[in-house]
């Protein structure tokens, strides 16, 4: 590995008769590296024009070059098999991608401004076509709303819970720093927060009045807040960054579901569940490292 070179394999999978792209997730200071060039970069792919995390496109735009011709060889050595790219974290990042570069059918042997296709059809290049699909896990906020949604037939992103990675962008990382800077400018909040749960007594129970009454008032300060970070990144500029394509989601418990563990359903969710963060302790990171034990109820790294 290295920065904008994450480790990779290219594998064959005859049971589903597919050549399978890998690359892995953020492993070392490389990784890291290019996780933190997070600044937005404009992105022509095969859907369409948009924008993406910088680190990843050009780690991205550096790989599927150097892999094309292993890529090619696999797939005219076994006609008739798809292509698919998959990874998890910065390497699900890195897949969505590739995939989104290349469009949905791969020409086998095609030039290079022949090798994908666009958002009208594929081009009439020299080989033979395959299918192209990524899979992503733990995927992070890595392009705009109109290509993330466009994207809904050629990448699947799979999230659980409250991970991190999906709503970590460069656009709520700034929202979050100045909804700090704004609580802390009213000197009088914090004191207000703290009267209110002085008197909730030392057991933390309350009346249901008073709790709803708490609720609404949250839920005031949450609004004001979110209206003031909203003209901030506007007046900068900045886009929300999203989870591309379909995205299978499992809510956290509580979160519309009395359902817990493994029982938690999933489902079909929109990108603009990920324009936020959701700042649940180390779940944040747990159901980020999860997912092995999530989808298959193995143990977790």
């Amino acid at each position: 590995t290295g920065t904008y070179s994450p480790a990779h394999a290219v594998m064959l999978d005859h049971a589903r008769r597919e050549v399978v792209v890998v690359i892995r997730g953020s492993n070392d200071v490389h990784d890291f590296l290019t996780d933190l060039v997070c600044v937005h970069a404009a992105f022509d792919s095969a859907l369409g024009a948009g924008i993406a995390h910088a680190g990843m496109l050009k780690a991205a735009q550096r790989l599927l070059p150097a892999l094309t011709p292993t890529i090619d060889a696999a797939l005219a050595a076994h006609v008739g098999y798809a292509l698919v790219f998959t990874g998890h974290s910065l390497g699900a990042a890195i897949a969505a991608l590739m995939a989104l570069m290349v469009g949905p059918r791969w020409i086998v042997g095609g030039r290079p401004a022949e090798r994908g296709c666009s958002a009208t059809g594929c081009s009439t290049g020299r080989g033979a076509a395959a299918s192209v699909h990524a899979f992503t896990f733990g995927v992070p906020a890595l392009v705009n709303l109109e290509l993330a949604r466009a994207a809904s037939g050629l990448v699947t992103s799979i999230v659980d819970g409250v991970d991190l990675c999906p709503r970590l962008g460069l656009a709520t990382s700034i929202g979050l720093r100045e909804s700090f800077v704004l609580l802390g400018a009213d000197p009088g909040l914090l004191g207000r927060v703290a009267a209110r749960r002085e008197g909730q007594g030392s057991s933390g129970s309350v009346e249901p009045e008073t709790s709803a009454a708490d609720a609404a008032w949250a839920s005031s300060i949450l609004e004001w807040l979110e209206g003031e970070v909203r003209a901030i990144l506007e007046a900068r500029g900045l886009q929300h960054l999203y989870p591309p394509g379909q995205i299978l989601w499992r809510p956290a418990a509580g979160d519309g579901s009395t359902a817990t563990g493994a029982h938690r359903a999933w489902i079909l969710a929109e990108q603009e569940e990920f324009d936020s963060f959701l700042l649940r302790g180390t779940e944040i990171v747990t159901d980020h490292l999860g997912y092995p034990k999530a989808l298959f109820g193995g143990s977790s790294p």
